[in-house]
């Protein structure tokens, strides 16, 4: 006497008041308490700024970052490459990429634009050059020699021509860089 049974019971409303971990709701609000500041799964967002300030990202108000701006649908990554204008002309011209005699079989490429600068202008290209851009695949880029500080400038990967033209990997932009005469 004085118990439910089952039918009885398995109708009535449970209060669940666990959210994600860390978070409790405040019924009396609708907003995810999580010790400091209040979460609002409507809009996705806290309603107050990150009490550590920026040391806790830019965005002051987001629960968890993008994660879809870490990844990259088509496996590509971008390399930079700094070019004599004979060597555009000729990779515009052939679309392949070749190497002189008695050179490397191959190509170094910046993982930065800014590097890819900086090689073009301390690797003598006897005057103005261009940067041009690369997409490679990932599994290529992830195969090619790294180097983590080359000439003392920056990360670089060094692919091979055969590599580089199997895939038909061709510059996607380039930018003409001037270099004053002295």
């Amino acid at each position: 006497m004085g118990r439910k049974r089952i039918h009885e019971i398995e109708h009535e409303p449970i209060e669940q008041n666990l959210r994600y971990q860390g978070q409790y709701l405040d019924r009396e609000t609708g907003l995810h308490y999580n010790t400091f500041r209040y979460y609002d799964p409507d809009i996705g967002r806290f309603t107050q700024p990150d009490p550590i300030g920026l040391l806790g990202g830019f965005n002051l108000y987001q629960y968890a970052p993008n994660g879809f701006t870490w990844i990259d649908p088509l496996g590509l990554m971008l390399l930079y490459r700094g070019v004599n204008l004979a060597e555009y002309d000729e990779l515009m011209k052939t679309g392949k990429w070749t190497s002189p005699p008695s050179t490397l079989e191959g190509k170094w490429f910046a993982e930065s634009y800014k590097d890819a600068v900086t090689w073009g202008e301390k690797m003598g290209h006897g005057g103005d050059f261009r940067v041009v851009q690369v997409s490679v695949p990932d599994n290529i880029a992830d195969a090619a020699y790294k180097n983590p500080r080359l000439d003392g400038i920056g990360k670089a990967r060094f692919i091979n021509n055969v590599v580089l033209n199997k895939a038909k990997i061709k510059p996607k932009w380039s930018k003409y860089i001037h270099q004053p005469k002295c």
